[in-house]
């Protein structure tokens, strides 16, 4: 059986925290995407990208690599397991501070019909609770893009984990969430920031 210690191992920690930047901390994102290393910050250490994200491993390595630090992200599904009926809208959530390439995002977002939240950790947009992403038997399960405040920021992002200029740029960055309206479309949002950010389009089985 594997063991899996409740912490992250010195060598991520190191990498981590030798962070001086929002795109030092997309980097060592990709990193983990990939498995090249084990922990990121705000999840569970020593563990990878769910098995069910695995197919969009690829294009959000790109996000990552392009300026948007993505954070949170499921695909779109529609399934039923001994669980219940499970329905998730394809989401991603992340960091953005290179202003031309956020606007590019939010626009291409919403002209193929997506959901946008926008806020800053100062100021919550229009949509300060997010989006609900997951369903269980038509009840709401999953939220993403609520507003984070410096307080949270600080749990998930803290000073002691990352460096303290890449903290002081993950408070200033834009937060942004885009989320497709339909549950179970598994295509149409990681095609859109593809393109978005110049990217090849993403091919799935």
């Amino acid at each position: 059986m594997k063991i899996r210690l409740p912490w992250m191992s010195r060598t991520d920690r190191a990498l981590w925290r030798s962070t001086e930047s929002l795109q030092d901390l997309g980097d060592r994102m990709v990193l983990w995407l990939t498995g090249a290393i084990a922990s990121a910050p705000g999840l569970i250490p020593r563990y990878g990208p769910d098995p069910e994200t695995e197919h969009l491993v690829p294009v959000l390595a790109g996000l990552n690599r392009a300026g948007l630090v993505t954070t949170v992200s499921q695909p779109g599904l529609d399934e039923r397991d001994a669980t219940g009926h499970w329905r998730q809208r394809a989401g991603v959530s992340g960091f953005v501070d290179d202003i031309a390439l956020l606007r590019r995002l939010v626009a291409a977002a919403e002209e193929a019909g997506l959901r946008v939240a926008l806020h800053t950790a100062v100021a919550a947009g229009p949509c300060p609770n997010g989006f609900v992403v997951t369903t269980l038997d038509d009840a709401p399960f999953t939220a993403f893009g609520a507003h984070e405040d410096h307080e949270v920021l600080q749990s998930t992002w803290p000073c002691h984990l990352i460096g303290p200029a890449a903290h002081a740029a993950v408070t200033r960055a834009a937060q942004l969430t885009v989320v497709d309206p339909q549950y179970g479309r598994d295509d149409l949002l990681w095609a859109t920031l593809a393109r978005a950010c110049a990217l090849p389009a993403p091919q799935f089985a």
